[in-house]
């Protein structure tokens, strides 16, 4: 099967990564084979899925033994290519321009990435103790997490963020970095270590890099925290004045959607399975929905492995998380609006990882007090069970995408622009979009 993708017009250039992901969006409940496969990332390794995808989209590759160096730490030149690649395109990368970095010369084989993103602010050369700078870019220098959640910030095109004062415990906020880390945790592209530190001075390596890119290319904002007073002091980043505006006075109904999937059997590995989707209604006013704990009421024990994510429409909301084994519940902390007399209709969606037992699998919310609403009254008939669904230990099956010829570039303003053809092979199995 052959699949090329047309613009209707073409408004800017569009890097690779965003392509896989619009292709992505078509299939069902199978997994897009990896490019290469590397003998020091196994499946279980955490940054397998990030590595696997950016790999896929041709903004890293291996080394010529077949290692990806997921631990290899990343340097400054290197870096710039991983973004400009992922943000930009090599469409974008431009031959002629010079930054005028005096440390880098035609002789570096990354010079053109390296002067593209300082044209597209992506990176800017060091400066002194006195904040002037030094025409030095650093080339060859190991970029370290703070310098390179900067370059991400700033490739993603996002305004800085105050709204996580003091989540990272060793973020110096009067440092050059302290809101760029912040930011970065706002937009859901670094989370930290799991000691509650960022780990500003230690070096990138190359898995954290791959996180890094692709979340900061479909970044999600997490939205917990509202600090919309710039003379604000709470460096918590939580607003606890009385006349904050955004007061839940309305009522809040829930109830299981007429959308949510029906009884269907789910290939053991399958991603971005949909469980169920419940309406919310607002009555007497908007609402905020703060936190929805979801109840697994299916025989299947989960595991770490099936990660669930909150969605609303095709929107994901949330980055993943487990049902936990001890209570089997999920809680997505997320601030979603109810505008009174509206319906907001949010999913569940799950990623089965390498089940390989049979099993069911069914979200609920048992009782009102499941949904954090704040002064809002939560009202329905409980619990609110989606249908519960029957996991097979057959294999999704595998569906391999492959680039098919080149196009010519389309140029801005060109009507039904050919932007990428691509080939869908299925191994063993029938696939249809």
């Amino acid at each position: 099967m052959d699949i090329s993708f047309v613009i209707r017009k073409l408004q800017k250039s569009m890097a690779g990564f965003t392509i896989l992901a619009l292709l992505a969006s078509f299939v069902s409940f199978t997994g897009v084979a990896s490019a290469d496969t590397f003998p020091d990332v196994d499946s279980d390794h955490w940054a397998y899925d990030y590595v696997d995808a950016i790999s896929d989209a041709g903004i890293m590759s291996g080394y010529d033994n077949g290692d990806f160096g997921v631990d290899d730490v990343l340097t400054r030149d290197q870096a710039t290519k991983v973004l400009v690649l992922a943000f930009l395109g090599e469409d974008a990368v431009d031959a002629d321009y010079d930054a005028g970095f005096s440390d880098v010369s035609s002789s570096n084989t990354l010079e053109d990435y390296i002067n593209t993103a300082a044209l597209y602010d992506i990176v800017a050369g060091y400066t002194d103790a006195d904040g002037d700078a030094t025409g030095e870019f650093g080339s060859g220098d190991y970029v370290n997490r703070a310098q390179f959640a900067k370059m991400v910030v700033e490739a993603a095109g996002l305004d800085l963020e105050a709204a996580y004062q003091g989540y990272f415990s060793d973020n110096d906020e009067d440092a050059w970095y302290g809101m760029y880390l912040e930011t970065a945790y706002a937009w859901t592209i670094m989370d930290g270590y799991d000691d509650g530190t960022a780990g500003p001075s230690d070096n990138v390596t190359r898995g954290q890099a791959s996180k890094l890119a692709l979340l900061g290319m479909d970044p999600v904002y997490r939205g917990e925290g509202d600090d919309d007073d710039d003379d604000d002091d709470d460096t918590t980043g939580d607003d606890d004045d009385d006349d904050d505006d955004d007061v839940t006075e309305g009522d809040l109904s829930v109830e299981v959607s007429d959308d949510s999937p029906v009884a269907m059997t789910i290939p053991s590995n399958a991603t971005s399975v949909e469980l169920g989707a419940w309406d919310f209604t607002a009555n007497g006013g908007d609402v905020t929905i703060d936190s929805l704990a979801f109840h697994h009421y299916g025989i299947t024990t989960l595991s770490t492995s099936h990660q669930v994510y909150l969605y609303e429409g095709t929107e994901r909301l949330t980055s993943g998380t487990t049902i936990g084994t001890s209570d089997n519940t999920a809680t997505f902390t997320k601030d979603v609006e109810v505008g009174s007399g509206d319906t907001v209709t949010l999913s569940v969606r799950m990623d089965m990882g390498d089940y390989t037992a049979t099993g069911e699998v069914g979200l609920e919310i048992v009782s009102a007090d499941a949904v954090d609403a704040g002064e809002a009254s939560v009202g329905g008939s409980f619990p609110a069970q989606a249908e519960k669904h029957t996991i097979s230990s057959t294999d999704a099956g595998t569906l391999t995408v492959e680039k098919n010829g080149n196009v010519d570039n389309a140029q801005v303003g060109e009507d039904s622009a050919q932007i990428a053809k691509f080939k869908l092979s299925a191994a063993t199995e029938a696939a249809g979009l």
